[in-house]
């Protein structure tokens, strides 16, 4: 099996932009990567091994938008489309070259939304929401479909508040809130003995920050 560094020639342009007296940021770039003797594992006999497997081309698209409509309020958001292919394989290499890549989803997706409360004696409040996607991601070179993690969203929300002065800062917030249990990481070996890692549970956290 060949061991030489990868080596990767991207290719991008895009626009970034202010808009309505800066309330308004949005930024779009497109790529074409040519990604040359990329590092796989997959198995040799019984035993891993990480060595070059082919070549392959990663093309894609990337947006990003971050909205203040009114005073306090903050809108983000970002939207990514991979189209991610093998050109070619090495021979001794145990694929086809029609398998997607590893962790490389089509399309993710993200926003998320603040709005801050202010008092008159106590600090602020800050309510904040966030969403993530991802469409079917594989795990392993293979693509096999148990270890895979299908098409699907996460949310996480907080509260903020923060002292007058802003010195101190208290947050408390959830992670996972649908509680959503998907297959995240994953391998297998010769013997067919299939291991997963799943996603976190829900977790909720509360953090002190105290500047100086």
């Amino acid at each position: 099996m060949q061991q030489s560094p990868e080596k990767a020639y991207t290719t991008e342009i895009g626009i970034k932009s202010e808009l309505f007296d800066r309330r308004v940021r949005l930024n779009v770039a497109a790529f074409n990567t040519e990604y040359n003797s990329i590092q796989l594992t997959f198995q040799n006999g019984s035993s891993p091994v990480t060595a070059n497997g082919g070549d392959g081309r990663i093309r894609g698209v990337e947006a990003e938008l971050n909205l203040a409509p009114v005073r306090n309020w903050t809108l983000d958001a970002s939207l990514g489309y991979l189209d991610a292919e093998y050109q070619s394989i090495l021979p001794g290499v145990p694929l086809t070259g029609k398998e997607k890549f590893v962790n490389t989803p089509k399309w993710q997706a993200q926003a998320g939304t603040a709005y801050t409360f202010e008092t008159s004696g106590i600090g602020s409040f800050t309510p904040r929401v966030d969403w993530t996607y991802a469409s079917k991601t594989y795990n392993d070179e293979a693509n096999t479909p148990v270890l895979a993690t299908p098409a699907g969203s996460f949310f996480n929300g907080s509260v903020t508040w923060r002292a007058p002065g802003e010195r101190y800062e208290l947050q408390a917030g959830v992670t996972n809130i649908a509680d959503r249990r998907a297959v995240v990481s994953g391998y297998t070996n010769a013997e067919a003995i299939y291991s997963g890692v799943f996603s976190r549970p829900r977790e909720w956290f509360l953090t002190l920050r105290v500047r100086n």
